[in-house]
């Protein structure tokens, strides 16, 4: 007996695992009275709206996904692709067999979608099915019936109707693609009323240039999310676009996917969902639990790794490949020998893994602190990592170690290019692209001796121009290309006496007439040649053959001492005795020139093709 007691307690002692459930990623909730339907894990799930352990409320394989309840509360629409192509499905909220109420055979962003109930059975949907143009337009569907009634509105995407069924407020224009954030382009969504009768629509939001969209009636009001005051937040105003109100202060983490029924508006909002009481004017979030084995987040088994590769960097003396796969670091021998797999934490991420030259270390990128930041760490894998950098405010671009492996080029999403002495610390801004974009530097190429570096940045006028950098000196960076042609793509020879580089400089149209029956554009073809820069002064191209009987030279000469010589580059251009055509990345290894060749610019078959630094040069 005492046995039986001493058992029953130790059981009563027991954390109740199953009871709590574990918190999960919830999106697109929808509310009725005190049930919200949300999409997580691919199904629909139900909970009440005090929180709780959720119920699962489908099992397909494929995803549910838009939820949208009934007046009554007995049934729930949503999109699904059971059979091929997204559809709308119907099903009983308690559980049961879905119906699928829309046969339009359109995927992806045009699938059919819920947005709204006019009646226990009439249901506001948005569709691509009947636009004579690329566009959504909202249609009401009679689910008993199957009759579709499309609303003579242009580019109307998501909406509600009030409590007398004759005004519509909705949203123009679908959700475009970027999930910008503070999005003032021209596809901006903004909201709309029309009312049954009306010869147009109205607008409710001109006075504001960016977001507004997710209506929906309450009473006397119209309460959407904005993005105001920086982020998408809870707002109301009045029928004719007055008395505007903000109900929730969420700060960097939009609000997203609200509902409302009955004086309550349910959204997510991060990875949660809360609620909003309209008459209370208080905001509280809703503790939801998942019941479920979280499949998606077992260790499996990946039969073809290289299909996730994101990047390969040889070590200098060719013996070794970093590679970085599904964000982890591999250091693999280039002939036998063990694979090496960098130590990091399983929720961090490695990227732009690439060897240290004159030391026996690799330099990477991980988020390990929370930013991404460089790191170093001994290339067998026996060591600890160690930080390069920390304290960073944006996003960190691959780093580019010097030769001699004392200094890293590197780039960030501020399109700032930063030169860092990896011996002190020291770091300091190199150039700032005002017209580029954050991939502008992707080309920079360091001279042999780890003194200069070479890069391509966008001008004004949207062409790229190659400039060279002294890290000793620390002075501007210097032009040494025109800026009315694209240059790109430059690479020091081998001594650092010549920058070879590509540029787009031969123009011939394929079509040989602007005439006939299509008008057709003229198209360039093949309009990239190799140059070269003698970056000393004075020197004989080593693609032209020697004077017959001249002796090679003997010892370094004056100009070598001197050293680059920045004055007067524009007259000591070299055309190289290569037939214009489709190259991009050149690079130069030893003795000889490499870069991919296409045989039409249009196409994506590429190959790699050399060229020896001599004067016979022909392509392999």
């Amino acid at each position: 007996m005492r046995r039986c007691a001493l058992v029953a307690i130790g059981l009563l002692t027991l954390p109740v695992f199953g009871a709590e459930g574990l918190l999960g990623y919830y999106r697109h909730p929808a509310l009725n009275d005190d049930t919200i339907v949300f999409y997580a894990e691919s199904d629909l799930w139900r909970v009440p709206v005090n929180g709780g352990t959720a119920r699962r409320l489908t099992t397909h394989l494929e995803r549910e996904r838009f939820p949208c309840i009934s007046p009554n509360g007995e049934t729930v629409a949503f999109t699904a692709s059971y059979d091929g192509t997204h559809e709308i499905y119907l099903m009983p909220l308690e559980g049961g067999r879905p119906r699928r109420v829309t046969h339009e055979g359109i995927s992806g962003r045009r699938s059919p979608r819920p947005v709204s109930w006019k009646s226990d059975t009439e249901l506001v949907y948005a569709t691509w099915y009947f636009a004579t143009r690329d566009t959504h337009q909202l249609a009401i569907l009679n689910v008993e019936t199957g009759n579709k009634k499309l609303l003579p509105l242009e580019q109307a995407s998501d909406g509600g109707f009030a409590a007398d069924n004759e005004t519509l407020v909705f949203t123009r224009l679908p959700r475009q693609n970027s999930f910008a954030k503070r999005y003032r382009g021209g596809l901006v969504e903004n909201l709309w009323r029309f009312r049954n009768g009306d010869k147009e629509a109205v607008p409710l939001t001109p006075d504001y240039d960016g977001t507004s969209r997710d209506p929906m009636v309450w009473k006397d009001r119209i309460y959407f999310s904005s993005d105001r005051d920086g982020t998408m937040n809870l707002w109301s105003m009045t029928f004719e676009g007055k008395g505007l109100v903000q109900h929730t202060v969420f700060a960097g983490w939009d609000l997203l996917s609200p509902s409302l029924h009955n004086g309550r508006i349910v959204f997510a909002n991060r990875a949660d969902l809360w609620i909003y009481d309209i008459e209370r004017d208080e905001t509280r979030k809703v503790d939801v639990r998942l019941a479920s084995d979280f499949d998606q987040k077992r260790e499996r088994w990946i039969s073809n790794p290289m299909s996730y590769l994101n990047s390969w960097f040889l070590s200098h003396d060719g013996k070794q490949v970093g590679l970085t796969i599904r964000g982890r670091g591999y250091v693999l021998p280039a002939r036998s020998g063990r694979i090496i797999r960098l130590r990091q934490n399983s929720d961090s991420r490695t990227r732009d893994l690439r060897f240290l030259p004159g030391s026996k270390d690799v330099i990477y990128l991980s988020d390990r602190s929370g930013e991404m930041e460089f790191w170093r760490e001994p290339a067998d894998g026996l060591g600890e990592p160690s930080p390069i950098t920390s304290g960073g405010t944006t996003m960190r671009h691959d780093g580019i170690p010097s030769p001699d492996g004392k200094l890293l080029a590197h780039t960030d999403r501020d399109q700032i290019l930063w030169m860092r002495d990896l011996s002190n610390g020291e770091e300091w801004e190199v150039a700032r692209s005002a017209e580029g974009n954050e991939w502008d530097y992707i080309d920079l190429t360091w001279s042999s001796d780890s003194r200069w570096i070479a890069y391509a940045d966008t001008m004004e006028n949207q062409t790229e121009r190659i400039f060279l950098y002294d890290t000793k000196e620390r002075n501007p960076p210097k032009a040494v290309t025109t800026g009315r042609l694209d240059s790109y793509s430059p690479a020091f020879g081998p001594e650092g006496k010549w920058l070879y580089f590509l540029s787009d400089r031969t123009f011939r149209s394929v079509q040989g007439s602007p005439w006939g029956p299509r008008q057709p554009e003229p198209l360039l073809d093949k309009t990239a040649g190799i140059y070269a820069l003698d970056l000393l002064g004075g020197q004989r191209s080593p693609f032209v053959a020697s004077d017959e009987g001249e002796p090679p030279p003997l010892g370094v000469s004056e100009d070598e001492k001197k050293g680059i010589n920045l004055e007067s580059l524009d007259g000591r251009l070299f055309v190289l005795p290569v037939e214009p055509s489709n190259y991009r990345y050149l690079a130069r290894a030893r003795g000889n020139l490499y870069c991919l060749y296409s045989p039409l610019s249009l196409s994506r078959k590429s190959s790699l093709v050399s060229f020896p630094i001599t004067a016979d040069s022909t392509r392999h």
